[in-house]
């Protein structure tokens, strides 16, 4: 239905359905802004760790319990043995 056509009490719904939907998409947007700012800060501390470690870390994929492969972050010594 074109808009001329429309009551002005099926304008105004619109317009208030318009505004709440904005409201929640603007919250959805500083979520999402706190969900990647806290992803960055966690994925530096975790290069620092790596960078500066003196031993091997990698990342295996193990059955978990006779599902499907997990993936691990493995801190070992001996990079043969934990993932071999």
């Amino acid at each position: 239905m074109r808009d001329e056509d429309k009551t002005v009490a099926q304008l105004l719904n619109e317009i208030r359905a318009l505004r709440e939907r904005n409201r929640e998409l603007e919250a959805s947007e500083v979520q999402l802004r706190l969900a990647e700012e806290a992803f960055w800060e966690s994925e530096q501390r975790f290069r620092i760790i790596v960078d500066n470690a003196y031993d091997g870390i990698c990342i295996c994929e193990h059955p978990d319990q006779g599902k499907s492969p997990v993936k691990r972050l493995i801190y070992c010594r001996d990079i043969v043995k934990c993932c071999g």
